[in-house]
Order: structure tokens, then sequence, then C-alpha cells
């Protein structure tokens, strides 16, 4: 509903040529935050991962990345999340999958500090613990926007940008 300010993810097939529809549209999941920063990827075995920022709400404060397995007609045949917590909530999120499984990276807020984290989802969507990559001192609430450079993601590019502050101080990094 536009009127209380949330949104779910959908996906739709299409045809690759004419781009018509070849299915309707179908929510990826039924949330009750907002969801947004969708992202699909190919995954282990032929599969469509998808994955998505939940933003923060009173029942669950800080925030979470979500992932689905889609089916060939697009319907979700599988769910997992990544929860953060009310002294580390969730920002942004990457996904890069390969044969095995998919490497996630997510953005946590943490105070004025953002922390760039990365984790290993099985090919059944189990997330593994998480490592500590990169703490951003001073962009606590900044959306990174990080994105995997392959499938294997052996490289991570993100950006720092905190526009709007004079004594802002841009980053932009590869890892």
């Amino acid at each position: 509903k536009a009127d209380d300010k949330r949104g779910d993810i959908y996906v739709v097939r299409v045809e690759t040529r004419s781009l018509n529809k070849l299915a309707p549209e179908v929510r990826l999941a039924a949330t009750s935050g907002h969801s947004r920063s969708p992202e699909l990827v190919p995954g282990p075995s032929g599969s469509v991962w998808a994955s998505w920022v939940e933003e923060p709400m009173e029942q669950d404060a800080g925030g979470s990345v979500r992932f689905a397995v889609l089916d060939d007609r697009g319907s979700t045949t599988m769910t997992s999340k990544v929860a953060g917590d009310e002294k580390h909530v969730v920002v942004s999120a990457a996904l890069a999958c390969g044969d095995k499984g998919c490497h996630v990276v997510v953005g946590r807020s943490a105070g004025d500090a953002l922390l760039v984290e990365a984790l290993e989802l099985s090919a059944a969507g189990q997330p593994g613990a998480s490592k500590t990559l990169v703490t951003l001192p001073g962009v606590g609430t900044t959306d990174i926007s990080p994105g995997c450079s392959d499938k294997t993601a052996s490289s991570l590019f993100f950006a720092a940008d905190e526009l709007g502050r004079p004594d802002a101080d841009d980053r932009k990094r590869t890892s």
C-alpha cells in the first residue's frame, strides 16, 4: 500500500525479444516491513536467487536481508534471512552465487560506524557465520550499495557517499 510507506518485491517472467509478460507478477514474500533494493542472480544448479533488504520495523528493530530461491515460473521455493539487531541495523546487501552456494555482503549500521560483513549461504539457503571485512567510522547510516565483481565474489565494490555533509569524506573502495 502506498499510504503506509511499505512495499514488497515482485518478479515477472518476460519474453526476451518483446519484453511481453509470460505470466502474472509473483510476490516473493508478504512482509510487514518495507522491502527494497532487490537483486536477482543465477544460483547453484541453474536456480535463480533473489535478495533484498527488509527495513527495520518495531517488531524487527534491526531489519534483515531476505533471500528467496525461484522456480522456473518465478514462484518462491525457499526463503531465508539474515537478521540485524538494534545495535547492528541492516542497511544494504549484495549477493553472488556459484555452483555450491552463495556469497553475501551485508552493510550494518553500528552507531556512528558502518560494518561491512561477509557470509556464505549454502545451496539450501542456510546462512553461515558472518565475518567483518571493514569498519567505516563516521558513516553509520549510509547505504554503501555493495556489488560483487563476479559469481565467486572475488572482488567487492562499494561507495560510502555522505552527500549533504560539508565535512564529508566520500569513500569509494574495492576490497
